[in-house]
């Protein structure tokens, strides 16, 4: 690829409009150097219709990136691979000290409906309830998990 950024956006942008066809490890490429260049939820939305065989441990990786954005699709995208192999991950995302990763967490949590998590989302939405954002996301994964907010001894 090129080393001018204009060319890099481009080439990037017409790569995802290619969306499925293109390599994964190029997509990833893309997120991982283009995400803060426009390019991030474009990234993102080609992502969460795939389903190759190695994109849920790409993503698992992708946690512990130092970018929040980066951190952010991927919990966004293993919540949509619906896999159960990330619900430990995600569960630990839940303290991330980024409010958009935490609730990305929580959101993907409630798409994957592992029952496994309940415990957690209900320790988490007592130590949360203080942040709307996070309140309102855990609410939602906990009632898509078929919990009822009462049930877990919040007024």
């Amino acid at each position: 690829m090129s080393e001018n950024p204009a060319i890099r956006i481009r080439a990037g942008q017409g790569l995802l409009n290619r969306g499925d066809e293109i390599p994964l490890s190029v997509l990833l490429n893309i997120l991982d150097t283009l995400c803060e260049q426009g390019l991030g939820a474009a990234t993102l939305k080609v992502l969460k219709r795939r389903r190759d065989e190695q994109l849920p441990q790409e993503m698992i990786s992708r946690l512990s990136s130092a970018n929040n954005f980066i951190r952010e699709v991927a919990c966004e995208v293993l919540g949509s691979l619906r896999d159960p192999v990330a619900t430990s991950h995600l569960l630990e995302m839940l303290t991330d000290p980024y409010l958009m990763v935490r609730r990305a967490a929580a959101f993907a949590l409630g798409s994957l409906k592992d029952p496994a998590s309940v415990s957690e989302l209900k320790k988490q939405y007592l130590l949360q309830q203080s942040d709307l954002n996070m309140e309102l996301a855990i609410d939602s994964a906990l009632k898509q998990l078929g919990v009822e907010i009462k049930s877990c001894g919040a007024s």
